[in-house]
Order: C-alpha cells, then structure tokens, then sequence
C-alpha cells in the first residue's frame, strides 16, 4: 500500500507541476488560449486530488508496515515452534484484499 501511495502521490506531483508551468502561481496569464488555462486548471486540481489520495495511502502503509514490525520483534516467542499448527479452537483473523475490498477475514473452528 505505500507503494502504490508512493506512485499516486509522485503522479500528482508531476500533474501539479506541469499545470503550474502553464499557470505558475495558480494563476493563468491572459495570453494563453481560454481552453487552455481550462485544462491546466483542472490538471492541477485532479493532482492536487492524488496527492491527497497518495499521501493517506502512503501514511497508511507506512503505519502498517510499522506496526507489523513491532507486532513480530515485541511479540513473545512461541514455545511450541513453528511446526506445530494452530490448536483447532482458537479463532484466527488475517487481512484479506481484492480489487475494490479491504477488510478482515476471521476463521475459527470447534
């Protein structure tokens, strides 16, 4: 996810940028052509947009990742080994993602 919000917000970055080599200082000379100024203005909003969008989804990632690295260094060591599978009564929760879903799968059996 902070990848992918990496990617989003330098794409906004580059939108932004190119609108305001057109209108620098978010204002449109009034030599260039009305369709023009049009476009740039509306570049630069829908990069103003993804930068907004890939800011929290890069925050988000970041947050995440941090927090599983210090869910597995604080976390104590289990005594029964890696090999051992999980006892049938206890209930386990995993992230589950697909296009268009983020949420949480719980399983559990008795």
């Amino acid at each position: 996810m902070a990848i992918v919000g990496g990617v989003v917000l330098a794409g906004g970055m580059k939108k932004v940028s190119e609108a305001e080599e057109v209108c620098p200082s978010h204002k449109c000379p009034q030599d260039i052509p009305a369709q023009q100024a049009t476009d740039a203005i509306e570049k630069g909003n829908a990069g103003r947009d993804q930068q907004v969008i890939g800011g929290v989804l890069l925050g988000v990632g970041v947050a995440a990742v941090g927090g599983g690295l210090l869910w597995y260094f604080l976390s104590a060591p289990s005594s029964d080994g890696p090999a051992k599978a999980r006892s049938p009564g206890r209930p386990t929760a995993l992230p589950a993602f697909a296009p268009g879903y983020a949420g949480l799968s719980l399983a559990g059996s008795f």
